[in-house]
């Protein structure tokens, strides 16, 4: 019963590690870019650099929690189970972007939108959307060690 309450522990704190290190690390980078830099001229699409942010960060913040998941596991099951969900969590996120194309106005609005409603309004080519999911399960296998043992 323990090893229970320890994987399911591990598999959220390999989670929140994860969501907390990208909104911190998405929060700061545009309040540093500011709008100028993370959209590309006048409009909501994110700029290149931005897109490289994103892929960066997606691989480090899941390479982190699969890491902080694995050592309190101490054992693959958990982590197995933090990439599944991170893989499924993934698959719904392209989903919906198929399904609901953002609404973002085609024009940049006058004013710095805030850091919210800025990820309300940012448009991300479909590529990341696609390439996101892939970063985060084998980041989060990769942090884990999952690679290093057999599936």
């Amino acid at each position: 019963m323990k090893s229970i309450f320890r994987g399911t522990g591990a598999v959220v704190a390999g989670y929140a590690a994860m969501a907390i290190t990208i909104f911190v690390t998405f929060t700061v980078a545009y309040l540093l870019m500011g709008p100028d830099r993370a959209f590309q001229a006048g409009t909501y699409d994110v700029s290149s650099i931005w897109i490289v942010l994103t892929l960066v960060v997606g691989w480090s913040a899941a390479t982190l929690g699969g890491k902080v998941c694995s050592l309190i596991a101490h054992t693959v099951t958990p982590a197995k189970i933090l990439v599944a969900f991170v893989g499924i969590l993934g698959a719904a996120q392209l989903v919906i972007a198929l399904v609901m194309q953002p609404a973002a106005p085609a024009e940049r609005l006058a004013g710095e939108p805030s850091v919210m409603e800025a990820m309300n309004v940012a448009v991300q080519p479909l590529w990341i959307t696609v390439v996101n999911p892939i970063i985060g399960v084998l980041g989060t296998a990769w942090g884990s060690g999952l690679f290093k043992n057999s599936w």
